[in-house]
């Protein structure tokens, strides 16, 4: 299809809706709106009278891939009012498989998270799939790291047709001697790799990054990272490195660890530019025809 490999977001915080083409069969969109409540909630749990609005989480940032008529991925992510409460909704509806996932995280006082049971919904209609779930709990406590504590992750891995590939992250981060978290990313990344559609082949990798923390006597912070576009096989081979380590880390993608080491030589005002050494798992330093951009779109949210 002959994408470029970009490092940074796709669309900028400044104009939204964001709609762009890549290549003959892959789109993606970008909106951002405030709704009177959640579109896709069951009535029953809108049935208290009592219920505070400003808890509803109706500030909507949209992102969608779409892969002609074979794929449409979708999530969503949502901040109440009062920004004590976000939600996040994943739907990638395929030919061989249909997942849903949904994740809520709240405030509480005075500056930690909590959040809900990671829940996940399939819908299988036949064909090759594979799906690993895997959690994991890193120690931080050890002296140099930033922080003192721990961090715990959870994995969903999917596989469907040989060709299409995802990824969901929920990692918690929690300071020592304490039992909630004071940060929480939720991550996916979307791949489908050497598939042919129309006599056109199609490689492209996506993700989306939220990290979500709670401010003292405040609301949440939150920064949404792209939709940023990888290699596939950048992160076909992050992926390999999760399911290996239990650990993940957005320099895992080849791509992603080049970008970074060119932005770290920039900042000290030198460039040498190499490629990273993994053992030849991955072919080239993954960086392809870069066009950096604005990569954080940051939210504040004030009670």
């Amino acid at each position: 299809m002959g994408n470029s490999a970009l490092g940074g977001s796709l669309c900028n915080d400044m104009n939204f809706p964001c709609q762009l083409k890549l290549g003959r069969h892959v789109a993606i969109k970008v909106i951002k709106k405030k709704e009177n409540k959640l579109e896709d909630e069951d009535e029953e749990e809108h049935e208290d009278e009592d219920e505070d609005e400003n808890e509803i989480p109706n500030n909507l940032t949209k992102v969608t891939y779409t892969i002609s008529d074979w794929s449409k991925c979708e999530l969503e992510y949502r901040i109440s009012n009062n920004c004590n409460i976000t939600s996040f909704t994943l739907r990638d509806h395929g030919k061989i498989l249909d997942i849903h996932n949904h994740f809520t995280i709240r405030k509480v006082e005075p500056n930690h998270l909590e959040t809900s049971h990671f829940e996940h919904k399939l819908d299988y209609s036949g064909g090759e799939v594979e799906l690993m779930k895997l959690k994991s709990t890193f120690d931080r406590s050890r002296p140099g790291n930033e922080w003192r504590g721990f961090t715990e992750s959870s994995f969903l891995f999917y596989h469907t047709g040989g060709t299409n590939r995802g990824l969901v992250v929920v990692e918690q981060k929690k300071k020592s001697k304490d039992k909630k978290p004071f940060m929480v990313t939720v991550a996916h990344y979307y791949f489908i790799h050497d598939f042919y559609l129309n006599q056109f082949k199609i490689d492209i990798g996506l993700s989306v990054i939220v990290k979500v923390e709670s401010l003292k006597n405040e609301g949440l912070y939150s920064t949404l990272e792209g939709p940023t576009q990888h290699p596939a096989a950048a992160l076909i081979y992050m992926m390999d490195e999760v399911k290996r380590t239990g650990v993940w880390k957005p320099t895992f993608c080849p791509h992603c660890a080049t970008l970074a080491e060119q932005q770290s030589s920039r900042a000290k005002g030198s460039f040498n530019r190499r490629a990273i050494n993994n053992d030849g798992t991955f072919k080239g330093n993954g960086s392809g025809n870069m066009i950096q951009g604005d990569f954080n779109q940051f939210t504040i949210c004030r009670k």
